[in-house]
């Protein structure tokens, strides 16, 4: 029954802006591995509705049936079943209507899904970016999401291996970047051991000004108020794009692995949040670290690709 079942977190956005139809993202099979299948519902039934899953031997779309509350996204249509290649990871996009009541999105468990993987549903915008103060789940920890009355969402269904990482966090204002994609990206979500109400603000670089954080991502830097010292530990996937983008000017950013320099770019440690004690700060002999957010100028537009993480 839903009334044992535990709400996830963060709290629901607001959006019910429809999203373009996007393929499930395209996978290499692994050799030997075996497939797995997770099936979803509506209001207590996680057997009835749409399935994904993959299959070493046998890939297969299955339309959707007219009328139905939950659905898969495909360039073919709405898809009842999307069944990918057995590989490491892969995308879904998975739609909900909630027209008339609000319903509860529910899941079977991932019994069958290899114990290093995870699995996560996001909330995302028009151009399938996290939407800010959306819903999300892990569907290892959730029981389900609640889809609020008279909306139509979109999620990001994604499931790959599972990685973690742990800071150590200061008293005050500390610089970090993430080198994985945090499975629920809100800040309140990554940061709620840190604080109930975290302070987290990115810069901004094409606006040359300070703005607060929607949501995390893999590389970006961001400045993180601690009341205490304690010890944070983010858990995640391996971004499905290491690349850095860079403005003209300074850019707060991190990355994937230990590196001694970043292409020739000139690049010092992030100090302080003030921007003009940038151009201050003398580079670490330490080098860059992952996790660890800085500063690096660029002197035009970059799309500066990282080496994927071991």
């Amino acid at each position: 029954p839903a009334a044992a079942l535990r709400r996830p977190r963060p709290a629901a956005g607001d959006s019910g802006r429809r999203n373009p139809v996007a393929r499930p993202a395209a996978v290499a099979a692994a050799d030997g591995a075996t497939g797995w299948l997770c099936r979803f519902g509506l209001d207590g039934q996680p057997y009835s509705e749409i399935a994904v899953g993959m299959d070493p031997l046998s890939p297969a779309l299955t339309p959707a049936p007219d009328g139905t509350g939950v659905w898969i996204v495909t360039p073919e249509g709405p898809a009842a079943a999307a069944i990918a290649v057995t590989a490491p990871s892969a995308e879904w996009l998975i739609a909900v209507s909630a027209a008339d009541q609000e319903r509860l999105l529910v899941w079977t468990s991932l019994d069958g899904l290899p114990p290093d993987s995870g699995m996560a549903l996001v909330e995302v915008d028009t151009d399938g970016r996290p939407q800010p103060g959306g819903l999300a789940a892990d569907l290892r920890r959730d029981g389900f999401l609640a889809i609020p009355e008279g909306t139509e969402r979109r999620f990001n269904l994604r499931v790959g291996p599972a990685l973690e990482m742990t800071l150590s966090l200061q008293p005050g204002w500390n610089a970090i970047a993430l080198p994985l994609s945090p499975w629920l990206p809100s800040p309140g979500a990554v940061f709620a051991d840190v604080a109930a109400a975290p302070q987290v603000w990115r810069w901004d670089a094409g606006q040359g000004a300070y703005v607060p954080a929607a949501f995390i991502e893999p590389f970006t830097g961001y400045w993180v108020y601690a009341d205490a010292a304690c010890r944070l530990t983010v858990r995640g996937t391996r971004p499905s794009r290491a690349v850095l983008s860079l403005f003209p000017g300074w850019n707060l950013v991190g990355v994937e692995r230990p590196r001694t320099d970043l292409g020739g770019l000139v690049w010092r440690p992030a100090e302080s949040p003030a921007a003009a004690l940038v151009e201050a700060a003398p580079a670490s002999a330490a080098g860059l670290r992952p996790g660890v957010a800085f500063w690096v100028r660029a002197g035009e537009r970059l799309e500066l690709s990282l080496e994927p993480s071991e």
